[in-house]
């Protein structure tokens, strides 16, 4: 009995691990379908090329991030922004970065990721 229950004890902690690590990995994964960002933002052809190759970078550095422990991921997602925005900021026009801040802020928020 006494091995039954640590059995059920184990694997109850065990299950409860995994499924937060596979939130943060679902939590941080910013993939997304750039054709619709891309009609939102309203880019041109040679904007897209840009935007999505900084896209690509920016969901590969989330991912980074999700894998990250805990003390490292805080810094690791201002990381992967600041690199995103900087990128951007040369590629996109005053109101597609400015309607761009707004839809990534929305996202985090509606995570309930902190950007600080």
């Amino acid at each position: 009995m006494s091995v039954m229950t640590l059995m059920c004890v184990t694997f109850a902690f065990a299950g409860n691990a995994k499924t937060n690590t596979t939130n943060y990995r679902e939590l941080y994964n910013m993939t997304t379908n750039n054709f619709r960002l891309a009609e939102c933002l309203e880019l041109t052809g040679a904007q897209f090329e840009a935007f999505d190759e900084a896209y690509q970078t920016f969901c590969d550095d989330m991912r980074f991030a999700g894998y990250s422990k805990e003390e490292k991921r805080e810094k690791r997602v201002k990381k992967a922004i600041n690199r995103n925005l900087a990128y951007l900021r040369h590629v996109l026009n005053e109101d597609q970065y400015r309607k761009y801040l707004m839809i990534l802020n929305a996202t985090f928020n509606n995570r309930g990721i902190a950007m600080k």
